[in-house]
């Protein structure tokens, strides 16, 4: 994990709010609810600064890889975002 963030480029996280506002798809976030990195907090004033449909899934007990920590769960949402 340490090596994981240490490769992380966090000028392009700073960037985001950037980029959310070119983004027209709707978005479906599923963010770990314990996650210490990008806390769950963050997530709504991100939500509301972007204009297209966004909606979150929490996952309860899960921290910052939710598709690593509950991989069926996560397919389960993508599936469902994809094909509503």
């Amino acid at each position: 994990m340490v090596r994981y963030l240490t490769g992380l480029d966090f000028s392009l996280i700073d960037r985001l709010p950037e980029v959310h506002e070119k983004i027209t798809a709707p978005i479906h976030f599923i963010w770990g609810a314990d996650d210490k990195t990008f806390p769950l907090e963050l997530a709504e004033p991100m939500m509301r600064s972007i204009s297209c449909p966004v909606s979150l899934r929490a996952v309860e007990h899960c921290r910052f890889l939710p598709q690593e920590e509950y991989p069926r769960l996560v397919a389960s949402e993508v599936r469902t975002f994809v094909t509503d």
